[in-house]
């Protein structure tokens, strides 16, 4: 059975509130359809926790690198060298890491990560030391080494495996914001989108993910809400699902939209295969976006199908018909298989 977590139900205050744009997704945008103007909200990402700006001369962040995949993460520090450094990861939760002064020359810092692997940092003076504390998230653990001769502090980190990998789908716009419109054709994008992301809920149940959705019949849910939900459920894998739409008639495709981060790539690219390979439509290719809330709000990586053009007159027929919905589904389903090596 599919696990449908039922967030609550919240009236728009404004017209211009429940109106998202067509196509790019939540992102402020005009255009026409049927020659009716629809006008997107502007919310985009916003700190999800206030930050202590990081101070310009601040040396210390320079010595900073942090890389990460989909279950592992190195955040290293370059000292000048590395004797009598310690560093403590016994503590669930907590990385300590003890910096004799002399060894470097800072202001106290408090940096707020909040992604897969870490919530936060700080680094502080701490009488004839300066103390860095690493807050970890759930199911997060670590290992340090300091390396003395080189000065680099690694602090290895990996997310513990789920055997059955946690998949919040995404059914875009709903209720009182029904995304884009095709007036003419009868079709409007939340009706697509919850229809096909109740098929891919029902294939990943079938394949044996655990599914949650973020709606699971038509009403609206605030973008706040719905990258939340997914971090509160500390899932494997953010999809959301949309269609696009233009101004222009002729334009059609499918394409894939990604968070700015290497962990993103795999999956977004192994689904934009999967969906052109299955429905031979035109190839828009896989896009960044650093602008839109359900995609940068999320720890996990994340993942926007834009399934096609319901502004197009050879694209929109197709995608009102129950058999291409499928298709499309079962497309992303494959897609997230490749991603977990299923």
């Amino acid at each position: 059975m599919r696990k449908n977590i039922i967030l609550r139900r919240i009236l728009a205050m404004t017209a211009a509130m429940t109106l998202f744009a067509s196509g790019s997704a939540y992102a402020e945008n005009t255009g026409k359809i049927d020659n009716k103007v629809y006008r997107g909200l502007s919310e985009v990402l916003e700190s999800r926790n206030e930050e202590e700006a990081v101070p310009e001369n601040s040396d210390f962040v320079n010595l900073i690198t942090y890389t990460k995949d989909r279950m592992t993460a190195r955040f290293a520090i370059k000292l000048p060298h590395g004797e009598k450094v310690k560093a403590d990861d016994s503590e669930s939760g907590l990385v300590v890491v003890e910096i004799p002064e002399g060894i470097i020359s800072t202001s106290d810092i408090r940096k707020d990560i909040n992604d897969r692997y870490v919530s936060a940092y700080e680094l502080y003076s701490d009488d004839e030391a300066y103390v860095f504390e690493m807050e970890l998230q759930d199911n997060v653990e670590a290992s340090c080494f300091v390396n003395e001769s080189t000065g680099e502090i690694s602090i290895s980190l990996e997310k513990k495996v789920r055997e059955t990998p946690r998949i919040v789908v995404d059914a875009g716009h709903g209720g009182d914001d029904p995304g884009a419109i095709n007036k003419g054709a009868g079709v409007s994008e939340k009706v697509l989108n919850l229809k096909v992301a109740v098929m891919l809920s029902d294939i990943l149940s079938e394949r044996g993910y655990d599914v949650i959705m973020n709606r699971d019949s038509d009403y609206f849910v605030p973008l706040k809400d719905r990258y939340n939900n997914a971090n509160d459920q500390d899932a494997d894998l953010f999809v959301s699902i949309h269609h696009n739409a233009a101004a222009n008639a002729s334009v059609s495709g499918i394409e894939t939209l990604r968070p700015n981060s290497a962990e993103n790539k795999d999956v977004a690219d192994f689904i934009q295969e999967e969906l052109i390979r299955n429905t031979g439509a035109a190839n828009r290719g896989t896009k960044i976006r650093t602008d839109l809330a359900v995609l940068n709000g999320t720890r996990m990586p994340a993942v926007l199908a834009e399934l096609g053009f319901i502004t197009s007159p050879g694209e929109v027929t197709k995608l009102a018909d129950s058999s291409y919905q499928a298709k499309l589904a079962s497309s992303i389903a494959d897609g997230i298989d490749r991603y977990f090596e299923r």
